[in-house]
């Protein structure tokens, strides 16, 4: 019976260190994106805190760093993965999350799973995405551009 406990506690350690070796080595490029985008928004563009950081995978990859400037401004900074570009948008310069927010409900989005802050053909957008369904919402008019989903 004792065999029995002690193999179990074992098994029970070998998973747990299992799932833990793999947690880490999943975000660690998660991690390591946001530290890149972070240092270049605070070198580039005098970024003091961030909010928020998240991908928008759309046609096209970014990182997407929301923060605050030295001077208190509210920006979005998104890295274009293919060629490092950088684009650097002022968040009082479009609508927010909350009303783009309040677009995707007014077109069908009940549960709001996350708001994140891309680039589709040239354009800042905020994507709302709903249970299965994303809401991309033009940053500058707030008009949908499109509903993508089951």
């Amino acid at each position: 019976m004792n065999q029995f406990l002690i193999g179990g506690v074992i098994l029970l350690n070998l998973l747990l260190f299992a799932g833990l070796l793999m947690l880490d080595t999943i975000s660690k490029p998660y991690q390591k994106a946001k530290m890149e985008l972070t240092q270049l928004a605070q070198q580039m563009v005098g970024v003091v805190e961030v909010n928020e950081f998240s991908f928008y995978n759309g046609l096209e990859s970014y990182s997407s760093l929301l923060g605050e400037t030295k001077q208190g401004e509210s920006i979005a900074v998104l890295k274009k993965e293919s060629d490092k570009l950088l684009y650097v948008y002022r968040l009082k310069d479009g609508i927010s999350q909350e009303q783009a927010e309040r677009v995707a409900r007014d077109k069908g989005a009940e549960k709001i799973d996350k708001i994140t802050f891309g680039r589709l053909n040239d354009k800042p957008i905020w994507e709302v995405k709903s249970d299965l369904v994303y809401y991309v919402i033009d940053f500058e008019t707030g008009t949908l551009i499109s509903k993508e989903g089951l």
